[in-house]
């Protein structure tokens, strides 16, 4: 003996390095105690009750105003570093002053970012209009005359035609 306990016995023999070992059976026993610890996690879930509303993601400002008033919204955004965002606005204060019905709202996409992500705003000008159903009727990137900002509006459905 070498004075450990559960060394082998004096003159056993081991067997000869990478020679295979014979599988080890562990029987069903493991395989029970892990199925009753998952049988009491699981009931521990079902008898803890009814689990809490997730709570409703709160509405955007855009989509918050349109389901507020039933009016759409036309969502600018911009950035203070944008000569594109400047030329754009009196192009858009035209139109709007014909669709006075349209709620405008401007957002600065670098004071505002999870807003701008949330409308995959990447580079501005980007323009976004909300039906008054609070659902996203038009989203783009670019710059746009009087004239094609009024077919952007028909094509979204929040304008007459002429």
């Amino acid at each position: 003996m070498n004075g450990f306990p559960h060394s082998q016995a004096e003159g056993a023999t081991t067997p000869e390095a990478g020679a295979p070992r014979p599988p080890v059976h562990r029987g069903p026993a493991p395989r029970r105690a892990c199925l009753a610890v998952a049988l009491v996690l699981l009931a521990g879930v079902i008898l803890a009750g009814p689990w809490p509303a997730a709570a409703a993601a709160e509405p955007d400002p855009l989509v918050a105003e349109a389901l507020a008033t039933g009016r759409p919204v036309l969502g600018e955004f911009v950035s203070e570093t944008c000569p594109a965002c400047d030329q754009l606005k009196p192009a858009l204060e035209e139109v709007l002053s014909r669709h006075p019905h349209i709620i405008r709202q401007v957002h600065d996409a670098d004071k505002e970012p999870e807003l701008a992500k949330k409308y995959g705003v990447k580079c501005v000008p980007v323009i976004v209009i909300i039906g008054p159903d609070g659902k996203v009727r038009f989203n783009q990137v670019g710059f746009w005359t009087v004239e094609e900002l009024e077919q952007v509006l028909r094509d979204a459905g929040v304008a007459a035609a002429p």
